[in-house]
């Protein structure tokens, strides 16, 4: 395999494992791996590793995935902090994907700054303005 670089083909170099971009099979990968994310976080959830967001009355809301993004939705505690990253190292070792934290971005609500910032350093992430 080669790939091109600037328009040049680069050195070959062999493959271990994977499908060639494009591959009508990796959407149908993708959403199996991710259907495993969503049942990591929800088990976590129900064993008390994280928690999620109430919605006044309704359910506790922990994760949303929509095509190739994920939004973890955790309450302020450092609890829910050492349990999102506990979940996210456990999901690359089961996966082999590898989660991108210098694109990932933690965002807080209700003026939660100083604990935002504490959370994202931990996590090894971005604090959003």
């Amino acid at each position: 395999m080669a790939v091109l670089v600037n328009g040049s083909p680069s050195s070959e170099f062999r493959t271990g494992r994977g499908l060639r971009q494009g591959d009508p099979l990796s959407p149908l990968l993708f959403n199996l791996i991710s259907e495993a994310l969503h049942l990591i976080l929800d088990r976590a959830c129900k064993v008390g590793l994280l928690k999620g967001i109430s919605l006044g009355n309704g359910p506790c809301l922990s994760h949303i995935l929509f095509a190739d993004d994920t939004i973890i939705l955790l309450d302020s505690t450092w609890n829910s902090c050492r349990g999102v990253r506990i979940v996210l190292i456990l999901f690359e070792i089961l996966s082999g994907l590898k989660v991108n934290f210098q694109k990932s971005k933690l965002y807080s609500s209700r003026g939660a700054t100083s604990i935002a910032i504490n959370f994202a350093a931990s996590v090894k992430c971005e604090k959003a303005d």
